[in-house]
C-alpha cells in the first residue's frame, strides 16, 4: 500500500515466497498509519528478488503487530527513512533481524528475532503455526487489549496466562 494510501489493514495472511510480503509505503510514495497483525510469512529465498518480510518505507503512525516472518533476507521487518516514525513494532516472532534503515524510528517491544525453522509444523510449505510450546515465545508477549484478541487462526488471545508472540497462540493438544 502506497502512494498516499492510509489507515490500511492487512490480517490473517498466509504468504509464501512473495519478493516482499506486505509493504507500507514505497520510497517516496507513502502511507499514513494503519495496522499489520496475525500475518505468517515464510520466503526459501530461491528467487531473484527476495526481499524483507514487512517494509515500512514512509510510513509512520503504523502498527506491526504478532505476525511471524521466516525469511532467507537478512532483515524480516525494516522501517526506512526519517518520515517512518511514531511506528508501533510489537509481539513479532522472527528468524532474522527487526531493523531500522535510512532513520526511520519504531518503538520495538517482545519482538524474538532467532525462531528455528525446527519450532513449526512444516517451515517447507510456510506452516508457522508453532509445534510446541516455546519458552521463549510461549506466553511471553505483551497485552496489546483491543489491537489483538485473536490470532491468525482466530483463537482468543491469551490461551494461557500471558499473551504469545508471533501470529498463532499455542494450544496444547491432549492425546
Amino acid at each position: 500500500f502506497w502512494d498516499f494510501s492510509a489507515n490500511n489493514m492487512v490480517e490473517r495472511n498466509w504468504i509464501i515466497n512473495c519478493d516482499r510480503g506486505i509493504g507500507f509505503g514505497l520510497g517516496s510514495s507513502p502511507n499514513d498509519g494503519g495496522i499489520i497483525r496475525n500475518n505468517m510469512i515464510y520466503n526459501d529465498g530461491s528467487a531473484l528478488f527476495d526481499d524483507v518480510g514487512i517494509g515500512l518505507e514512509s510510513s509512520p503512525n503504523t502498527q506491526v503487530y504478532n505476525n511471524t516472518v521466516y525469511i532467507d533476507y537478512p532483515n524480516a521487518i525494516e522501517y526506512r527513512f526519517t518520515e517512518t516514525n511514531n511506528v508501533d513494532i510489537t509481539n513479532n516472532l522472527c528468524n532474522q533481524e527487526i531493523k531500522s534503515r535510512d532513520g526511520g524510528e519504531a518503538d520495538l517491544s517482545t519482538n524474538y528475532e532467532n525462531a528455528e525453522a525446527s519450532w513449526f509444523e512444516d517451515i517447507t510449505t510456510g506452516n508457522l503455526r508453532l509445534l510446541s510450546e516455546i519458552l521463549e515465545v510461549t506466553n511471553q508477549g505483551t497485552n496489546l487489549g483491543a489491537d489483538v484478541t485473536m490470532d491468525i487462526d482466530k483463537i482468543a488471545r491469551p490461551q494461557g496466562n500471558e499473551y504469545d508472540i508471533g501470529a498463532t497462540e499455542y494450544i496444547p493438544f491432549l492425546i
